[in-house]
């Protein structure tokens, strides 16, 4: 079991010399029309091809169709032709290289994949194409033929910062809906390049020492997506070979409106008034002036409930009237008559 064991180790340790052995570190430079340039260290396997090497930037390149010269550069960052129509202007991506040593460019007289050969080296030679070597810069300009890209050393381009002098910046919004997709990203604070690969953990509360509700790794625009579905304060880090660094993000409800329409009742009660003015009779007889008057008569109608006692209708009220009038003038009459007879 023991001699198993370290033939396994000596395979995997000869494993990773031979891997290793064959590894080789190669720059890439990128010129845009407005001035901005784009730099990038790559760690490649010997003999890689130019168009594996620039996919494995983060330039956004749109390829031609791969043919028997290789595949053709179409455009990177919306800059030139589209795919389909990869050679539509007198501009385009001129290829150059650096070789290790050389402080100049030089025009690419092969292309990026085209051919099952490496191309020799040979500026003179069309045969094959790019095979990546220790040291080479890959250039790329946007123009005609003559023009070249700003020049950087691999030394410029491939500088290893100490791990106190590198600084992990990143972007995501402190505040955000529950249930709403957010996203961070994270980048170089020194070059603004996006971070791969680096870890994002979201806590409940202190980083490490309570739940973890998230975990990811960023994608090769250094970005990661998240929800988190419950309101409340969460505590998060991002762990790379940077040093790390903590953030806090706080998770609260949608604000919603909400319209209240009030209604009041008011309840009227109606009361009828019916007066009968005053009025005054009188009899003039020869010695006796006799004059009546009646009282005013006030009848009040007030809207009852069903149950309450019926008012008196309209008829029953001009039948008390007229009693009290035939009654007046039977008074009238018999004191006529009286004194008729006195004089007699």
């Amino acid at each position: 079991m023991k001699n198993k064991r370290k033939i396994a180790l000596w395979a995997l340790f000869t494993t990773l010399i031979t891997t290793n052995a064959g590894a080789v570190t190669v720059g890439v430079l990128a010129e845009f029309p407005n001035g901005e340039v784009y730099t990038k260290c790559l760690d490649m396997p010997e003999n890689t091809n130019a168009y594996e090497v620039l996919q494995a930037t983060e330039l956004v390149i749109e390829w031609s169709e791969l043919t028997q010269w290789g595949h053709g550069l179409c455009m990177i960052h919306n800059i030139g032709c589209p795919s389909s129509n990869c050679y539509c202007s007198s501009s385009y991506w001129g290829f150059l290289i650096a070789e290790k040593g050389n402080t100049a460019w030089n025009y690419m007289p092969v292309g990026f994949d085209g051919g099952e050969n490496c191309w020799n080296r040979d500026y003179n030679s069309y045969d094959g194409h790019y095979c990546a070597h220790e040291g080479d810069v890959i250039g790329l300009i946007y123009g005609s033929y003559g023009d070249v890209p700003s020049f950087k050393t691999m030394g410029e381009i491939c500088r290893k910062l100490k791990r106190n002098e590198r600084e992990l910046g990143f972007s995501v919004d402190s505040t955000i809906n529950v249930g709403d997709e957010s996203t961070m990203r994270v980048y170089d604070s020194n070059t603004n390049e996006p971070i791969r690969y680096a870890k994002v953990k979201i806590y409940v509360g202190r980083v490490g020492a309570s739940k973890k509700i998230f975990e990811s790794e960023t994608d090769k625009n250094g970005e990661v997506r998240f929800t988190i579905p419950d309101e409340g304060e969460y505590n998060g880090i991002i762990a790379s070979d940077y040093p790390h660094r903590e953030f806090t993000i706080k998770v609260v409800k949608p604000t919603t409106t909400t319209s209240t329409t009030s209604s009041s009742t008011s309840t009227t009660t109606m009361t009828k008034t019916t007066t009968t003015p005053a009025t005054t009779s009188t009899i003039k007889l020869e010695h006796i002036k006799i004059s009546t008057t009646t009282s005013p008569e006030t009848t009040t109608t007030t809207k009852r409930n069903a149950d309450n006692e019926n008012p008196p209708t309209g008829n029953a009220v001009k039948e008390h009237g007229n009693t009290r009038i035939y009654g007046l003038l039977a008074v009238l009459a018999l004191t006529t008559i009286a004194l008729l007879s006195k004089r007699k």
